[in-house]
């Protein structure tokens, strides 16, 4: 886009579009069944994530609602998860929208189709945050469960996944009352033994505390994922810019200057 629009999400349930330029909003998008979470634009259209209880089936429905921004009217409803979106996320090219849910999944939705392709199954816990590639074909999730996972998004196949550990001591297990006469055996002939050497010591030796608590170390999920972005290549950018450029020599001067700068190109046009 241009940068000249802005989208807000509010609790009363709508959404405003505002025009920079003159300083004031331009749109109200009404008719939502809840707060709305989440809100992308897709070119001259905005998407937002909301959803309403059900109470003959007793679930949440969430839904992703695709607006045309100018008129204030809704072009179509995508239902699919059975708990709350958490976050939503566009490829850039505007055609790959995924969703993230407290269902445990995140879905791959085709923008022009209005239709899920993908539903994202691995998490244990809730799907918090969520980045597309930069061309749509793979998905970052991260989730409640401390764990990010990496996705094909196109075959819906889990690629990675990773998580941060720490390591841990913890009480041992106890063994369990009952044992076999054989162990039983085992065990007094050890305390025996024990015993034994405990009084060869030496008298000012200190003796392990025999109700100290065993403790052994295990290895525990230690982070918790909340956010998750994914990096553009600089040089991809470059090379699309350029492929966009024409052959006339202030045409591409001009493209470039863009790419050095570091700018979004797609507000130029081609020559």
């Amino acid at each position: 886009g241009d940068g000249k629009l802005l989208a807000t999400a509010g609790r009363d349930r709508t959404v405003k579009i505002w025009d920079l330029a003159g300083k004031k909003d331009i749109q109200t998008l009404k008719g939502h069944p809840s707060d709305v979470k989440g809100v992308l634009f897709i070119q001259d259209k905005v998407a937002t994530t909301t959803g309403a209880w059900n109470k003959e089936k007793k679930v949440w429905e969430s839904e992703i609602r695709i607006w045309d921004a100018k008129a204030g009217k809704v072009e179509r409803t995508l239902k699919g998860h059975s708990d709350a979106i958490e976050a939503a996320a566009l490829s850039k090219d505007g055609k790959v929208l995924v969703t993230a849910s407290l269902d445990t999944t995140a879905k791959v939705w085709d923008v022009a189709a209005g239709k899920e392709t993908q539903t994202l199954k691995g998490h244990t816990g809730p799907v918090v945050c969520v980045a597309v590639s930069p061309d749509g074909k793979k998905v970052a999730t991260g989730s409640a469960d401390r764990t990010v996972k990496i996705w094909d998004a196109v075959a819906g196949k889990e690629l990675v996944t990773f998580k941060v550990e720490n390591i841990v001591k913890v009480p041992a297990k106890t063994e369990p009352k009952e044992k076999k006469k054989e162990e039983k055996k085992i065990e007094e002939k050890k305390k025996e033994e024990k015993k034994k050497e405990a009084e060869a010591k030496v008298k000012d030796k200190k003796e392990a505390d025999p109700k100290a608590k065993k403790e052994v170390e295990v290895k525990e999920l230690s982070r918790e994922f909340t956010a998750i972005a994914w990096r553009a290549s600089n040089l991809a950018a470059a090379g699309r810019l350029a492929d966009r450029a024409c052959a006339a020599e202030s045409a591409c001067r001009r493209c470039w200057s863009v790419v050095r700068s570091g700018e979004e190109a797609s507000g130029h046009e081609p020559h």
